[in-house]
């Protein structure tokens, strides 16, 4: 795949979905509950799927993150480090 220097608008299409409460998430090496959420995006285009996952706290922050940004590239893993 080029995908460099497009020279057209690519269109996304995208959901989440809240899966519900993830008991079982560490979290800078302690267990602890959040919520995780599934964002589903469809690039018709390029006929590519993906879904990124995200664990956000009971306060609303993302603690961790899971993201697809390019057909080509592996997954790229975040984990947030909140004071």
């Amino acid at each position: 795949r080029q995908l460099e220097s497009p020279k057209a608008l690519v269109q996304q299409s995208f959901s989440v979905e809240k899966i519900g409460l993830d008991a079982s998430f560490k979290y800078l090496n302690k267990s602890m509950s959040s919520t995780l959420y599934i964002e589903i995006i469809h690039t018709d285009l390029l006929k590519w799927e993906f879904e990124n996952k995200y664990w956000v706290s009971a306060s609303g922050q993302v603690l961790k993150s899971e993201q697809f940004i390019h057909p080509d590239l592996p997954l790229i893993k975040l984990e947030f480090y909140l004071k």
